[in-house]
């Protein structure tokens, strides 16, 4: 699964180094696709039996958290931060549109130049999901497990409406026994919208009383 994650992001040649011959050359090279200018380029991924080695080419000589540490006057201005977001942004929609997550990248793993391009180097591992797996003793079948999560519904229910948990940690129950997750572009979790930020401090919060459609249409 790295290994096509790898393909996905870099379309780098991967080297295997447990003696097999042969270099897996990806397809998107084929193509000759061009490697996003926001995300740092592999020159080749190196693969042992246990770990995947990716190699680099000259990454620029420092971080954002370099930046903000040692030298904050750099992004002094409103126009320089909304440059780098502006790239982040690109780039993110760009791994998404791959199937893939940048993941919980830090300031650390986003390097700059002189001019405030910025190279990431996204999470690849973060992409790689496991089911949680059940003991063959302890497998059910289809009815059994429909009634297990009619019962996990109603006992979370009745904790959102007695107060015991809040909206947002209702909802996100229900995202996770809908099978969505958190993070991922694909099936991400779902929550209503509560403000359209057309006023500062919460003036114009949602009336979740209404449904959207009589929000828009009104009552007719």
């Amino acid at each position: 699964l790295l290994r096509e994650v790898i393909d996905r992001a870099y379309s780098c040649p991967i080297v295997p180094l447990d003696g097999s011959s042969g270099i897996c050359v990806p397809e998107n090279e084929k193509c000759e696709s061009p490697l996003h200018p926001n995300l740092l380029p592999c020159i080749v991924a190196l693969e042992s039996t246990k770990y995947f080695i990716l190699v680099y080419e000259n990454v620029p000589g420092h971080t954002l958290l370099d930046c903000v540490t040692f030298s904050p006057a750099i992004l002094g201005t409103n126009s320089k931060m909304l440059f780098l977001v502006y790239q982040l942004l690109c780039l993110l929609r760009h791994i998404h549109d791959l199937g893939l997550v940048l993941a919980d990248i830090t300031l650390s793993d986003i390097y700059v130049d002189s001019h405030l391009w910025i190279q990431v180097t996204p999470k690849l591992e973060a992409n790689i999901y496991e089911l949680p797996s059940k003991p063959q003793s302890a497998q059910t079948t289809p009815s059994v497990e429909r009634t297990e999560k009619s019962q996990d519904i109603n006992t979370l229910t009745l904790a959102w409406v007695r107060g015991a948990i809040s909206n947002l940690e209702y909802l996100t129950a229900l995202n996770n026994l809908a099978g969505r997750r958190y993070g991922d572009p694909r099936c991400h979790h779902v929550l209503p919208w509560v403000t359209d930020f057309s006023s500062p401090n919460g003036a114009n919060w949602r009336d979740l009383t209404k449904s959207k459609f009589r929000l828009n249409k009104g009552d007719r």
